[in-house]
């Protein structure tokens, strides 16, 4: 798995980088390690994608475990990776409209994370929100595309 870090803490950059034992990417994807929350849903993230399904299986269950205050935390700081943020604008269910509102009006957001949103919510307050950033608009145009093929939009 070689999966570039956002994260300065070597034991992270281990773990996506493949370099760290399995047992401690296993404990990691179990939410085991002392790890701060950003850096915890960083690996996470990576981790279900991982090719060994445990650790992959480990990964998903523990970001479904995840408390939606947390999320939420995790969605307005700009110290969250933009991995986090694309894993964060793609996740339903209750609480989700405060998480993605929070991930448009992040700065640190990809383009491309706010088209594939703007593409997919049913939400019609989340795209009047992802319409009302001008600047991204004129940057990306594929937002514009996705929010006009959207049978949500108002």
């Amino acid at each position: 798995m070689s999966s570039s870090s956002e994260s300065s803490n070597p034991v992270v950059k281990s773990l996506l980088d493949g370099t760290a034992p399995q047992p401690a990417r296993l404990a990691a994807a179990s939410g085991l390690l002392p790890l701060p929350h950003a850096d915890l849903l960083e690996v996470l993230v990576a981790l279900k994608d991982a090719s060994e399904a445990d650790i992959a299986q480990a990964a998903a269950e523990t970001l479904e475990s995840q408390e939606n205050d947390d999320l939420l935390q995790s969605a307005k700081s700009e110290d969250t990776a933009a991995t986090v943020l694309d894993y964060l604008a793609s996740i339903s269910g209750n609480g989700s409209r405060q998480i993605h509102e929070a991930v448009v009006t992040n700065r640190k957001t990809l383009d491309q994370t706010i088209a594939t949103l703007a593409g997919k919510t049913s939400d019609a307050s989340v795209l009047e929100l992802i319409a009302i950033n001008q600047q991204r608009l004129v940057r990306f145009p594929r937002i514009i595309d996705a929010i006009l093929e959207n049978p949500a939009r108002s």
